[in-house]
């Protein structure tokens, strides 16, 4: 249940790892990363996020990215064949 500060809700850490099943790890590194907000400071202690902010996450965490095909001439080069080194 969100926490409600001058009639604005705001979520805690716990609820959005919940909610978007993530880890903390992995929140703190989103975060020290720039990918998602970061959050706000509740008297220099807890950290909350507002609504706006959880739904950043999530948009984030459920992202779905294309995997780009492999460059053929590279994977090519993984079947040529290794020159010898020339002796003298």
């Amino acid at each position: 249940m969100p926490l409600h500060i001058d009639g604005i809700p705001y979520l805690t850490v716990p609820e959005i790892l919940g909610e978007m099943q993530i880890t903390r790890q992995t929140l703190w590194r989103w975060r020290r990363e720039d990918r998602i907000p970061k959050g706000r400071r509740y008297r220099s202690q807890q950290l909350l996020f507002t609504v706006d902010d959880a739904e950043a996450i999530r948009r984030y965490a459920n992202r779905v990215e294309p995997v780009a095909p492999p460059d053929s001439s590279d994977q090519l080069n993984l079947f040529a064949p290794v020159s010898e080194p020339r002796s003298s």
